[in-house]
């Protein structure tokens, strides 16, 4: 499980078997592959985002190239009716890693009401799957 730490902003995988209960995940599928979005959240004046996928294959081989990139969008234009890309985090890891997590944060400007979700692209062997989209979140962040 990935843990995120506010006070000391610092991201860590927890391997124990007392890990505390995952936030509310929505799923998606990508090829051989399936992830989850984590939650959208304002933490210290800053809104947050995640996603993390595993890819089942029985060779390295089969995931060359894998990796997940997750963009925040706002709400923005006129009226707030359209989805602006805002920031996109990519994982970490390696061409061959069966597993990755995105995670990103981002300085809120005000306190203005707007709408936020994230677009995840997966690809692997050079084939993107994707755009998979989250729900959307309402928070006091103008990002």
């Amino acid at each position: 499980m990935v843990v995120y730490d506010a006070d000391k902003e610092s991201v860590a995988v927890d391997t124990s078997s007392a890990s505390s209960p995952a936030p509310a995940f929505v799923k998606f599928d990508a090829g051989i592959c399936a992830g989850k979005f984590g939650d959208i959240r304002k933490v210290n004046g800053k809104v947050e985002w995640s996603a993390w996928d595993s890819c089942a294959a029985t060779s390295p081989n089969a995931i060359y190239q894998h990796k997940l990139k997750s963009t925040l969008r706002e709400s923005g234009g006129p009226f707030d009716w359209f989805m602006l890309d805002l920031q996109t985090a990519t994982a970490a890891g390696s061409a061959y890693s069966p597993a990755l997590t995105a995670f990103g944060d981002r300085k809120c400007k005000s306190t203005s009401i707007k709408n936020f979700d994230q677009v995840v692209v997966v690809r692997f062997h050079s084939v993107d799957f994707g755009p998979k989209v989250s729900s959307t979140t309402t928070l006091a962040c103008d990002a």
